[in-house]
């Protein structure tokens, strides 16, 4: 009996001390778990509306950053709804346009941040397509960061793909649609400038590029770094490749975070127009990168308007051929990149076909032979007319294209507006193979049955068929 007392004492007693330590730690909060967690949804509703001005984000798509950013206004309001806006147009959406959608700050492991309801700026970063079930692979919530010391703004971190966004509050007396406008004006201003010389202490030490990807009707925001170093053994160098991402400021670019380029951590650049390079502004830091582009010879927005085209048939323009006048209008595709030609086509087929062409900083506006649909078994073309005393009509894209010349200045204050007038005439890219003799001149129109040199006239174009669509002049109203 002895011994099994003791053994219950033995028992009894830990549990005891066990018991009171529980209740110990239980009393260090003075509030429960959920009602902390109230507490700091509550605070983080008040911080989000509480910006008068709203919030600038630099937001990265894709994993690992790799979309690049994307500058946006959030304007957070007290009826649970919030407007948000792009520096670019995106999903049907006007560049700096906001859409309005639902917003609420919801209690998981720590507060999130979710977009509840559709919005046509956010979602374009986020939903699947049909080719690509990860689409840009965005986020549309939010774990909202209140530990991390970054002054006033404010740090998230996607749920889906764990891309840290910062949230910049807009000062007061700034307009924020007029920080986005500067950012997408300095973006266009810069699309030529791609390849540079990288320089640390005023020592070469590399190159960088700016890549020209596209995904989702946008420009993939990634700089290619090459850089040779010592690499810490006597008389050998290490060279290092990288790819980062960066967003666009009204002014040149920065890094989510800082990264390790050069022997040295970096974040902000800005552009010395008149150099043509990006000096980094961190502190301590001597860098720059000098552009090796040519300037630009065309500007992007001259060809965005609507014009009078003039065109004649026959093979060469002579005093003797006839022209006839069109209305045709030219958009803007993906920024700094392409365009979408309205007019070449009857009003009944302009929305079945579209018509793209190139901008090119050294030879303008390019049109290429491009396929623009089907019809039943056949790929529907714009062909680019090869003259050789009569026409052949070539859809090879080696060759076949038109580019702008005759660029011409009107005076004025605005020396890309009405007058601004142009032509489009021979391929940039060589003459045809068979007979260096012949050139591009013109379009046509044609069917062809797939993997088939020869097309036949489709009458779907709107210029007059006696007349052709060759000799292409146009000027803006």
């Amino acid at each position: 009996m002895k011994r099994i007392t003791i053994k219950l004492i033995g028992i009894v007693v830990p549990l005891m001390m066990m018991t009171a330590c529980l209740f110990e730690e239980e009393n260090i909060f003075d509030k429960s778990a959920a009602l902390r967690m109230n507490e700091e949804i509550k605070a983080d509703i008040a911080l989000l509306t509480g910006a008068e001005n709203g919030w600038l984000v630099d937001y990265y798509a894709e994993k690992n950053y790799a979309m690049g950013g994307y500058a946006m206004h959030w304007k957070f309001l007290p009826d649970g709804t919030v407007d948000i806006a792009c520096e670019v147009a995106v999903n049907g959406v006007p560049a700096r346009q906001p859409d309005n959608s639902f917003w609420d700050v919801k209690a998981e492991q720590a507060p999130v941040l979710s977009f509840d309801t559709y919005n046509r700026v956010l979602q374009h970063f986020c939903e699947p397509s049909q080719s690509d079930i990860d689409g840009l692979a965005g986020d549309y919530e939010f774990i909202i960061r209140r530990n991390v010391d970054m002054g006033d703004a404010l740090v998230i971190t996607g749920k889906r793909n764990g891309n840290k966004l910062i949230m910049r509050p807009v000062k007061a007396g700034e307009d924020p649609m007029d920080y986005l406008a500067k950012v997408k004006d300095f973006a266009s201003s810069v699309i030529t400038a791609r390849n540079f010389d990288f320089y640390v202490n005023g020592q070469p030490i590399g190159t960088t590029l700016f890549t020209n990807g596209v995904k989702g009707g946008l420009s993939v925001r990634a700089i290619d770094v090459q850089t040779t170093l010592p690499s810490g053994t006597e008389g050998q160098e290490a060279v290092q490749d990288t790819t980062v991402y960066f967003a666009f400021t009204p002014d040149g670019f920065r890094f989510n975070e800082p990264v390790r380029l050069g022997g040295s951590w970096v974040q902000h650049f800005v552009w010395n127009s008149e150099a043509r390079k990006y000096v980094c502004t961190d502190e301590g830091v001597n860098m720059e990168w000098v552009c090796t582009d040519a300037p630009p010879q065309f500007n992007y927005q001259a060809f965005i308007g609507d014009f009078t085209l003039s065109y004649g048939g026959g093979g060469l323009a002579t005093d003797e051929t006839v022209f006839q006048e069109l209305d045709v209008s030219i958009e803007a595709d993906v920024q700094g990149e392409s365009y979408r030609i309205r007019g070449l086509l009857l009003p009944e087929f302009e929305e079945e076909y579209a018509i793209y062409a190139r901008y090119d900083p050294i030879f303008g506006l390019i049109l290429d032979a491009q396929q623009i649909g089907q019809v039943d078994d056949k790929e529907v073309w714009l062909a680019v007319a090869i003259w050789n005393g009569t026409a052949t009509y070539v859809r090879n894209l080696d060759y076949a294209s038109l580019k702008s010349t005759d660029f011409v200045e009107v005076e004025g204050a605005d020396p890309h507006g009405s007058g601004y007038r142009f032509k489009l005439t021979d391929n940039v890219n060589g003459t045809y193979p068979s007979q260096p003799s012949y050139f591009a001149y013109g379009i046509s129109f044609r069917t062809y049955p797939a993997a088939t040199a020869n097309g036949d006239r489709y009458d779907i174009g709107a210029c007059s068929d006696k007349y052709r669509c060759y000799n292409m002049s146009l000027v803006k109203k």
